[in-house]
């Protein structure tokens, strides 16, 4: 009787430590993506091939551009800490035109981070030497 106590004492120790463990290490990402730096800044001028973000978080999902109205999303943005993800985005047919952006970064928990909205120019033309 003693060892059969001594066991179920045991497996109910063995099952709340297992249970912990597992709770503990399927626990949520509590830290939302730190957005540092954006590129292009602010009033500078771009050809579309320059977009970028420099962020801190260690579980990246997914980054989003969004750009006058489109969005472009990127699932492959590594992790870590000062990271930067570049875009290029073809702006071909959009010369000469003033346009707002800003960067959306998601964690695989799903907390999001937002850059501040800037103003860049385009430019995707080179210029005529007469």
């Amino acid at each position: 009787m003693k060892k059969e106590a001594t066991l179920i004492t045991f497996l109910f120790i063995f099952i709340i430590m297992f249970t912990f463990s597992v709770i503990a290490s399927s626990s949520s990402d509590e830290q939302t993506p730190r957005i540092s730096k954006t590129f292009p800044r602010m009033n500078e001028f771009t050809n579309g091939g320059d977009f970028a973000v420099k962020y801190t978080e260690a579980n990246t999902d997914k980054i989003i551009l969004f750009f006058d109205g489109e969005s472009f999303q990127k699932n492959d943005c590594a992790s870590g800490r000062n990271v930067k993800c570049e875009f290029n985005v073809n702006l071909t047919e959009e010369n000469g035109r003033e346009v707002n952006y800003y960067f959306s970064i998601e964690d695989s928990s799903g907390n999001k981070a937002y850059s501040k909205p800037k103003t860049v120019f385009l430019d995707n033309k080179p210029p005529i030497i007469k």
